[in-house]
């Protein structure tokens, strides 16, 4: 499943390969993290990959791993994604929700490009 959504992250969400950690050591492990960078000091965003067809229960405890890995002081990400098969669910975690939020800070999916808008040259 992680190498999926790894592949995804470089097509989709057009990151670019050398921002993107693989099973990245917090002291936890964390599945895939998305730096702001290739020196991969700042994590933009940290996913937890899951297998396909597991119970609510596995999946919100995925959500607790990766928000616990990704929000809090260990790596300060802006966004947490967890992946199992088809069930996904992003959270954003920038300044404007609290580090314990898991329902109003819900959001569809974590932003392509690192969040950058396309600029477009005007003559």
């Amino acid at each position: 499943m992680c190498a999926e959504f790894w592949a995804e992250l470089i097509y989709l969400y057009n990151s670019d390969l050398d921002c993107i950690g693989v099973e990245v050591v917090v002291p936890d492990r964390a599945d895939l993290v998305i730096f702001k960078d290739n020196t991969r000091k700042q994590p933009y965003a940290v996913i937890e990959c899951k297998k396909n067809d597991i119970t609510d229960a596995e999946f919100n405890q995925a959500v607790e791993q990766a928000c616990g890995n990704g929000a809090w002081a260990k790596f300060r990400a802006s966004y947490v994604m967890v992946v199992a098969g088809g069930t996904r669910h992003a959270f954003d975690f920038t300044e404007k929700y609290a580090v314990l939020e898991r329902e109003q800070n819900i959001i569809g999916d974590i932003p392509a490009e690192y969040g950058k808008l396309e600029e477009f040259k005007y003559i």
